[in-house]
């Protein structure tokens, strides 16, 4: 059994495509769930998803709008639990502009990252082996990405080609893979705030816009993040040691 678990979703925008979650260990995934679920009734809501909190569509249509206290206890809570609960949370921002660079090296380089949503997922799994050898945990990791992104089959397909090279499978701790939905799953939902952030951070510096947001700044100061920008090299580096260039 896998001590720890890996949660990612993706957020996009004209800029970039972001894959970003969370790292749960066994241990702490019950009180996570326990307190986020406790979050979400006390506000009476059956689901937590920010780009409708930020526009204040489904459930936060109704009572949000102009309750400035309210949103912000709520994003200061739900920052809490992940601070509280979560290992680290691990996030790739991927330029679309570098993307395409990297995949006119090589046809086969193409074929493996088929999209910017597989080249920032994999380039995730980069991120969680690096912080698995950091941290000394050499078992395989549960890896768990929403099941909303219609080309979750590419990444499915990437990933298991890459579990079949047995020197990846080790660096990267590739054990099973699911799709989920983070409607269902918590820790999905703490995974989709995030991807949000760090996109709005990637897209407001494109467009000129310099002020970070009070949210961002919050997960910044407590939360242990690794977010990172999925340069070129990266991607030239994960083909190679599967094998595709």
């Amino acid at each position: 059994m896998a001590l720890y678990s890996a949660y990612f979703d993706e957020s996009d925008s004209n800029h970039c495509s972001v894959v970003a979650g969370v790292i749960l260990s066994v241990s702490q995934l019950p009180h996570f769930e326990r307190e986020w679920r406790l979050l979400l009734d006390e506000e009476k809501l059956g689901y937590f998803h920010m780009k409708e909190f930020a526009h204040f569509k489904g459930e936060f249509k109704s009572g949000w709008r102009g309750d400035s206290d309210r949103r912000a206890n709520f994003l200061s809570r739900a920052i809490g639990i992940i601070a509280r609960r979560c290992n680290i949370s691990i996030g790739i921002t991927l330029d679309r502009t570098g993307y395409q660079k990297a995949i006119s090296v090589s046809p086969l380089v193409a074929s493996f990252y088929v999209n910017e949503y597989t080249a920032a997922s994999f380039m995730t799994l980069m991120r969680v082996g690096t912080w698995a050898d950091r941290n000394n945990h050499s078992d395989s990791i549960t890896y768990v990405f929403d099941d909303g992104n219609p080309k979750r089959s590419d990444f499915d397909r990437a990933f298991h080609t890459a579990k079949a090279v047995p020197e990846l499978r080790s660096q990267y701790r590739l054990g099973d893979l699911s799709f989920d939905d983070d409607k269902r799953l918590t820790p999905l939902q703490a995974a989709d705030f995030i991807a949000y952030e760090v996109c709005k951070v990637y897209s407001d510096i494109a467009n000129n816009e310099q002020r970070l947001r009070r949210s961002m700044k919050a997960l910044l100061k407590q939360v242990n993040g690794d977010w990172r920008i999925g340069s070129e090299d990266m991607l030239l580096k994960l083909a190679q040691q599967a094998n595709v260039i």
